[in-house]
């Protein structure tokens, strides 16, 4: 039997000519291509990265902030030197410091105490910048010298402290009637900053929601 062929259609001439029939490469409405991943939207992962920039920072602020808070002030070098021997007493004592001090009357306490729990000291500080300057009375007998201070801080944090040296030739000077309280340098200073934990729980706070809310919007846009 012969096989079937499909008819021929002839156009008469001067008619378009029909085009031939191709099959479409395009994928049908409604279906995905099985070889491409979803995929993902670009705000969604903009937002994401705009979460964890923001968190990163504040903790990097938080613990800039937290520097500054904990870096008090603090006696970086004196005249005389610490535990230093010298021949003659000094005209006055200087203490400088690693940030400035307030200067107001009755803010700063400066006690020089010698041998026999005598007081040289010969008047009241004074304060430049970071400077305390206190001055010293001629010294008497040989031995050491003890000079403790209590000054305040530009930042309103108190500190406390002292410093020795050692009059290896007696002078001819006398002690103070008036004696000054001298510090207490035994006792831990007066916290003026924030605590430690402050800052430890706000930044793992912050970073907790800061994850929290970067996984969030990293699981929404991969619907």
């Amino acid at each position: 039997m012969p096989p079937f062929l499909a008819p021929t259609v002839h156009t008469p001439p001067g008619y378009p000519q029909p085009a031939p029939h191709t099959p479409s490469s395009a994928p049908r409405a409604g279906r995905l291509d099985k070889g491409r991943p979803p995929r993902v939207g670009g705000g969604c992962a903009s937002g994401v990265r705009r979460v964890l920039a923001v968190v990163l920072a504040v903790l990097f602020g938080l613990i800039g902030s937290a520097g500054t808070a904990f870096a008090h002030n603090q006696l970086v070098s004196s005249n005389p030197a610490d535990k230093a021997s010298v021949e003659t007493g000094p005209a006055t004592v200087e203490l400088t410091f690693d940030q400035a001090v307030q200067g107001s009357k009755d803010l700063n306490t400066v006690v020089i105490v010698g041998p026999g729990d005598t007081q040289w000291q010969g008047g009241e500080p004074t304060v430049s910048d970071n400077k305390v300057t206190v001055p010293v009375r001629e010294l008497g007998p040989a031995g050491e010298y003890r000079v403790g201070y209590q000054i305040l801080s530009a930042d309103g944090h108190p500190v406390r402290g002292e410093i020795r040296f050692t009059l290896t030739k007696a002078g001819n000077g006398t002690p103070a009637e008036v004696t000054t309280p001298a510090p207490d340098t035994t006792t831990p200073e007066s916290g003026g900053g924030v605590p430690v934990w402050v800052w430890i729980v706000g930044a793992v706070v912050l970073l907790g929601v800061g994850v929290v809310t970067a996984m969030r919007l990293g699981g929404g846009s991969t619907r």
